[in-house]
C-alpha cells in the first residue's frame, strides 16, 4: 500500500490542488501558499483507503431524482458516493502497525 504526501494546511485541511490553482500535490512545497486561504502548505503523510465516485446525473435521471433551478428549470440531481475498499483498509491498518521485527 503505497503512502503519499498530501498537501495541507492548519486552516482549511487537507486538500487536493486543482490544476491551474497553484502548484498540484505532486509539486507542491511546504510554505507555498493554499490558493483557497493563503496560509503556507505543509506536506503530510497519507494512506488513501476511500474514494469518491462521481457519478453525475445517470442514476437521478432514471429515478426523475429532479430540483428546480432559480430559473425554474428542473434538472436532475447530480449525484456522488464514497466508498471505503476493505483490502485497503486491511492493508493500512498492517502498513500503520507492523514494525521491522516481524
Amino acid at each position: 500500500m503505497p503512502t503519499s504526501w498530501i498537501p495541507t494546511t492548519w486552516s482549511c485541511g487537507p486538500k487536493r490542488l486543482r490544476p491551474g490553482s497553484g502548484r498540484g500535490p505532486p509539486e507542491a512545497l511546504p510554505g507555498d501558499p493554499c490558493p483557497e486561504c493563503g496560509t503556507s502548505i505543509q506536506l503530510m503523510r497519507g494512506i488513501e483507503v476511500g474514494h469518491v465516485f462521481q457519478l453525475g446525473s445517470v442514476y437521478s435521471a432514471k429515478m426523475d431524482a429532479c430540483y428546480t433551478d432559480a430559473d425554474g428549470v428542473r434538472k436532475p440531481l447530480i449525484m456522488g458516493c464514497y466508498g471505503i475498499g476493505v483490502d485497503r483498509t486491511l492493508a493500512a491498518i498492517i502498513e500503520q502497525n507492523h514494525d521491522d521485527r516481524e
